[in-house]
């Protein structure tokens, strides 16, 4: 008689498996931190994204119809602003009086023409007003960042300097002239030169020109001014984008969206550019994965 040999049935002991699952709970436990912050920090910065969008859009405003839009204008007409959680962004200008933002930590006040505000997760305003009175102490937010479940309100605002100097063509800050037509800082500068290129639009429905003797001049601007570079950076536009190059001798610093520090230097004929479709701000190209968090740059003069 033959002996039937049996198959060889091999499998995972309970030893075997036990070890498996501790080493699947210790990559659980590493990973899920990292994507839980990862996860935080975009929500952040698609939060501070849409406020500063609706900032540019109200400045957009009122460099078309040179008044700052009514709530309910600004609620209805003009496509309500949502923040990432779809809710409304609350917006308060100023009436009789100007607004003000107090500082604590530096000591001052700032006159402030309006905000803008998410009120992130909770939707409670959690600087203990409804953004609709006529100051701000910013020196709760340092007190709540120890909370951050519980604190996340995104706010942003244009001084009343920045948009009296816009409705006179001269963006500026106290008694010291501008640097440029369009304002002194880079915040100033890029936003009044996407506003305009938005205004440009909106009226036309299509982008300016950038060629030629159209260069500037579609969007109501001398071409002679913009060929220098103000502190560091040359700004221009193109089309449905504008960009800001480092001068020589500059150097731009800036942190994607996805956490990537990037460093611009002027021997590279670089730029950042701004897309006016999807309103966001690339490295060196708009493309997927180029994203950057425009408010992290810092711009570095090297050498001598």
């Amino acid at each position: 008689m033959r002996k039937v040999k049996r198959k060889d049935c091999s499998g995972f002991s309970l030893v075997e498996l036990s070890m498996l699952l501790v080493i699947v709970s210790l990559l659980i436990m590493t990973i899920a931190p990292r994507y839980i912050a990862s996860q935080k920090k975009d929500f952040l910065v698609e939060e501070k994204r849409a406020v500063r969008n609706a900032r540019n859009e109200i400045l957009g405003y009122l460099i078309a119809h040179g008044r700052l839009p009514e709530a309910d204008h600004f609620e209805n007409s003009m496509a309500q602003r949502l923040d990432r959680l779809a809710g409304p962004i609350v917006y308060h200008k100023q009436s009789d009086a100007p607004l003000t933002l107090r500082l604590p930590d530096q000591g001052r006040d700032l006159k402030v023409a309006f905000w803008v505000a998410s009120l992130g997760k909770n939707r409670a305003p959690d600087l203990g007003n409804d953004y609709l009175g006529d100051t701000i102490a910013m020196g709760h937010l340092r007190e709540k960042r120890g909370a951050p479940d519980t604190f996340d309100d995104i706010i942003d605002y244009a001084t009343l300097d920045f948009v009296n100097g816009l409705l006179s063509g001269h963006p500026g800050s106290g008694d010291d002239p501008p640097l440029t037509s369009l304002g002194s800082t880079f915040a100033e500068i890029s936003t009044a030169m996407i506003a305009l290129v938005r205004k440009f639009h909106d009226e036309k429905g299509y982008y300016p020109r950038s060629w030629g003797d159209y260069a500037f001049t579609d969007i109501g601007l001398d071409p002679a001014e913009w060929g220098t570079a103000y502190d560091g950076v040359y700004y221009a536009t193109a089309g449905n984008r504008t960009k800001v190059t480092p001068a020589d001798g500059y150097t731009f610093l800036v942190t994607g969206t996805d956490g990537t520090a990037y460093v611009l230097n002027a021997s590279l004929n670089w730029s950042l550019w701004y897309s006016m479709i999807d309103e966001k701000w690339y490295y060196h190209s708009i493309a997927a994965g180029k994203e950057i968090d425009i408010t992290t740059l810092v711009i570095a003069r090297v050498g001598p």
